[in-house]
């Protein structure tokens, strides 16, 4: 990978995370199916800390979506 794309994905994660801490109450999701750079352990460890599910593919997410509407 080079180092734009890496540089990218670390602003990309950068903004999740604090859009996540700013709106503490909501619940949050990030979908990705670029579980290379957003799927890794350290990463979703960093999500769970601000409360975001993180999904890398669509079926959980719709899994994920359809238990909010129980």
């Amino acid at each position: 990978m080079n180092k734009f794309t890496e540089r990218r994905d670390d602003f990309i994660l950068r903004c999740i995370v604090e859009h996540a801490q700013n709106n503490s109450e909501d619940r949050k999701a990030f979908f990705s199916e670029n579980t290379k750079q957003f799927g890794q352990s350290t990463v979703r460890e960093v999500y769970r800390t601000v409360g975001i599910a993180y999904f890398g593919n669509v079926e959980n997410l719709q899994g994920w979506l359809q238990s909010l509407q129980s």
